[in-house]
């Protein structure tokens, strides 16, 4: 039987690219990528949203425990 947190594997998985966009966003002078047209700054805000939905979520399945 599967837990209730485990239907968040998809969300948690999206995390790690928008973790790798913010890590290209940062490193675009380092390795001299070009703008390919893709604001990858935006990682940043998606990260947060993405973890604190997760985040709130798993806390409440622990507080009606």
């Amino acid at each position: 039987m599967r837990n209730d947190a485990d239907k968040f594997d998809q969300l948690t998985s999206l995390r790690f690219f928008a973790a790798l966009m913010i890590v290209i966003h940062h490193s675009v002078d380092l390795f001299g990528i070009s703008n390919i047209g893709v604001n990858f700054g935006q990682g940043v805000s998606f990260f947060f949203v993405l973890s604190g939905f997760i985040l709130t979520y798993v806390w409440e399945l622990w507080a009606n425990i």
